[in-house]
């Protein structure tokens, strides 16, 4: 039995947020109350970024994939890896999260699952489109797989439960600020040299005229 209520009256969308780089998770996957749940793009992973029970994550989810779409995506051609920035598996008790990156090892399996002509997720059929519509048409799928366009701050709905029953949805937000082909900042600047204090810059220009006159005096005394 779930935990967490049933979401309703949730608004589906994109919103946008600065751009936080970094080379590692931006924050921790969990959920909070009313099945409001938090996933973060991991760029260093050779898998995915995984939220499941012991984050909060109640489960109970129908099976299904979402694909965040980069800005110039091109389906006419079907699901290529240049189009996908990230794929949000959804398993039953388990949300993923694959980023397409170099050491990404297991991006280029998720995405053939994703767009074969019958998608399985753990070797059953999936179950729901979850996704960002645009229009009020519905949500734009290819092959009954869920489409996002992708950016810093993704919402979806995700459904839970069985038909006729009890079942509902939660909203599922997928962080995403450090995207791929950004740059680590640069490292912050070495602290600045400490500058001599006046007193401080007397007593070594008294110090190097002392020391230039001692030379001078044993020279003379030596030619003498």
């Amino acid at each position: 039995m779930r935990k967490f209520a049933a979401v309703t009256c949730l608004v589906l969308g994109l919103a946008a947020v600065p751009g936080v780089a970094s080379a590692a998770p931006i924050g921790l996957n969990g959920c909070g109350a009313a099945g409001v749940c938090d996933i973060f793009a991991d760029y260093t992973g050779t898998g995915a970024s995984a939220l499941g029970e012991l984050e909060g994550n109640p489960g109970d989810y129908l099976l299904g994939y979402t694909l965040l779409l980069n800005q110039a995506a091109d389906l006419s051609d079907g699901f290529q890896k240049s189009d996908v920035a990230h794929i949000l598996v959804i398993h039953d008790r388990l949300f993923e999260l694959f980023s397409n990156t170099l050491s990404n090892t297991r991006f280029d399996a998720i995405l053939a699952a994703a767009s074969a002509d019958a998608p399985l997720i753990d070797g059953l059929s999936i179950g729901q489109l979850a996704g960002c519509p645009p229009v009020d048409g519905g949500v734009p799928h290819i092959g009954g797989v869920g489409l996002c366009a992708t950016g810093d701050l993704v919402s979806v709905l995700v459904d839970w439960g069985v038909a006729g029953g009890d079942a509902g949805q939660d909203l599922l937000t997928i962080h995403t600020a450090y995207l791929p082909g950004e740059k680590d900042p640069p490292p912050p600047p070495p602290d600045p040299q400490p500058v001599p204090e006046p007193g401080t810059l007397s007593l070594l220009v008294l110090g190097g005229s002392a020391a230039l006159a001692a030379r001078r005096r044993r020279r003379t005394a030596k030619n003498a």
